[in-house]
């Protein structure tokens, strides 16, 4: 066992469960092994930020120790440090993961080639798809993330612009090929990327178990509204 690795979990440490944002975050295998060391730091770094996005989601940030977090991630408090400078910096590392994965989602369903009806439905799916199909990420980085002070809510407004920007670029493609080249202002966009993130934490909120999934065509028929609007001008 390599001297940052602790051993397994318990059974009253439970190890992290994971969801589709982080994969199963495995832990290596015991004994002598031929994982490089960067394949070692891999799968530390990944179930360290496995275990925030659990703690976050089950505890809330007051919640959340280093402690907590390599007893979770079943690695050592040293290899914490060697990935992380504090609890803060794994937040924010494990944040711009999900964040990526969100934009990522939503960005290849608003690349796709029909209607601007179809590619808006299907971002919509996605976009909501990818959050429902990760509830304890969803619960950590959409209602508890902001509790974690200023630091965290600007990288919450830095991943909203990033969203935005992406809509805009995919809107104005749809635009083009309607032949229209007159494009709502930037804020129009950031307004959405805001709304839609406190459509979900209002869902979240409301209910842990709620389907996200059901808000898709109420928010497909306001998003269409301002599409057709733009096509109009």
């Amino acid at each position: 066992m390599g001297q940052s690795e602790m051993p397994p979990a318990t059974e009253g440490n439970p190890p992290p469960t994971g969801d589709a944002t982080f994969g199963a975050a495995p832990r290596l295998p015991r004994g002598p092994n031929k994982l490089t060391a960067e394949e070692i730091a891999e799968s530390q770094r990944v179930r360290l930020m496995n275990a925030m996005s659990e703690l976050l989601a089950e505890r809330g940030w007051a919640g959340v120790t280093i402690g907590e977090l390599v007893s979770r991630a079943s690695v050592s408090r040293s290899a914490f440090y060697d990935h992380f400078d504090d609890k803060l910096g794994c937040l924010l590392a494990s944040y711009d993961f999900y964040s990526a994965r969100l934009i990522s989602d939503a960005a290849a369903a608003l690349s796709r080639k029909g209607s601007a009806d179809d590619i808006v439905l299907s971002a919509l799916r996605a976009y909501f798809g990818s959050i429902q199909q990760c509830p304890t990420s969803a619960r950590a980085y959409f209602v508890e993330m902001d509790s974690a002070g200023p630091e965290a809510r600007r990288r919450r407004r830095d991943g909203a612009h990033v969203f935005a920007a992406m809509i805009a670029e995919q809107h104005r493609r749809i635009l083009e090929a309607s032949g229209s080249t007159s494009t709502p202002p930037f804020l129009a966009y950031f307004g959405i990327a805001l709304a839609l993130r406190e459509l979900v934490r209002d869902e979240l909120e409301n209910d842990p178990e709620a389907d996200l999934n059901d808000l898709v065509d109420d928010v497909h028929i306001w998003m269409m509204t301002m599409v057709r609007g733009s096509l109009d001008q």
